[in-house]
């Protein structure tokens, strides 16, 4: 599952790194709603609040040993900044420029709907 949110514009999206590039992923606990998750995920790892808006998308990868379902959900910045505080990087990204980060494979579905 993966959260993705805007900065001033509707056209910037926050993309983070550990490996690869990514949109902030989150595991949801079964006793917890997918945008709960959200936001207290972003809030432990990323340091700032958000609102979560909306599903986006929700896709199902299979990798050679497990299926991953990932579940991205439109977002808000309300408060704070976002620190890399667990990841090797992170950086607002217009629409446009998605195309030229290395992406894993299970975000590719989300971001190419991201990029319409």
């Amino acid at each position: 599952m993966c959260a993705s949110f805007t900065q001033d514009e509707p056209t910037e999206l926050l993309g983070v790194s550990r490996w690869k590039d990514h949109l902030p992923v989150h595991p949801c606990p079964c006793f917890e709603r997918p945008y709960g998750s959200r936001v207290r995920e972003i809030q432990e790892e990323l340091d700032c609040t958000i609102k979560a808006l909306q599903v986006f998308n929700d896709y199902t990868h299979e990798y050679e040993h497990i299926f991953v379902n990932l579940i991205t959900v439109l977002c808000e910045l309300v408060q704070g900044t976002p620190n890399a505080n667990e990841h090797a990087e992170l950086r607002w990204v217009s629409k446009s420029q998605l195309n030229k980060l290395n992406w894993a494979p299970a975000d590719l579905p989300a971001v190419h709907e991201l990029m319409k």
